[in-house]
């Protein structure tokens, strides 16, 4: 199983922040949070947010009508240069692949389409490849781009909450990544429901192993909306962060 490092999709990233728009995207691979993450990217750069529900449209692939996916692509955008279509689930195509394939050979530049394909399911088995799928990267490269998302390594994963907490407005030591680890696994979604968590309670603050035992240990099926529920109620009962060591850590809610 490849493997890719966080500087690989800082890299594409930055790529794709810098570069000039392709008429379409097809993401495949299995970090499917990332996959996710760049999807947003390219429909924030392309789509203004008050164009957004004239200008932005998502689709499923077992729910998709070629025709009209298609239309819409070859139609104007409103009052703007240029539409974004985030196309979901594409392994999950029914029908014939056929109109898609000859829409991304030549497609409509003022229509940016984003096609996600997952190559594993959620629990890393692999999917069978659609079987006209070397047909539709062959077209995407034409005038597009295929961009690759392997399951980051280790040490990608490590960087990457180090990086997320801090987006969070919270750092967080080795030990307490560790920790994060160990009990939520290593699926980003997991991961990233985990650190919501955690800039709940120590925003501004710093997050050690001891903090991730309390706050994620004992109740890792709770979620975020239980865990703000409960330190508003004030009850400290349920809540396994005392208002002692909110305190300390200095953390301001908004609640």
């Amino acid at each position: 199983m490849m493997k890719a490092g966080l500087d690989y999709y800082r890299k594409t990233f930055a790529e794709i922040d810098s570069g000039e728009a392709a008429p379409v995207y097809l993401l495949k691979g299995e970090e499917h949070y990332v996959m996710e993450e760049m999807a947003a990217r390219l429909a924030g750069k392309f789509v203004s947010e008050d164009m957004k529900s004239f200008n932005l449209s998502m689709d499923y692939g077992p729910e998709i009508d070629m025709g009209t996916l298609l239309s819409t692509a070859r139609s104007f955008p409103f009052l703007s240069d240029r539409r974004v279509m985030i196309v979901r689930e594409l392994e999950r195509l029914k029908g014939k692949w056929a109109p898609l394939v000859e829409y991304c050979g030549d497609p409509v530049d003022s229509t940016i389409m984003i096609l996600l394909l997952a190559t594993h399911d959620e629990k890393g088995r692999r999917i069978k490849p659609p079987k006209d799928l070397a047909s539709l990267e062959k077209a995407v490269k034409k005038k597009g781009r295929v961009i690759q998302f392997d399951r980051l390594n280790d040490s990608g994963i490590r960087k990457w909450i180090s990086s997320h907490a801090r987006r969070l407005d919270f750092d967080i030591d080795d030990r307490a990544v560790d920790s994060l680890i160990s009990s939520a696994g290593t699926d980003l979604y997991d991961i990233s429901n985990e650190l919501e968590k955690l800039g709940v309670v120590f925003e501004g603050g710093n997050v050690t192993s001891e903090d991730v035992a309390r706050v994620i240990g004992s109740y890792r099926m709770r979620n975020l909306f239980d865990v703000i529920e409960s330190i508003g109620k004030g009850d400290a009962a349920s809540t396994p962060v005392s208002y002692t060591h909110l305190r300390a850590h200095e953390t301001v809610l908004d609640l």
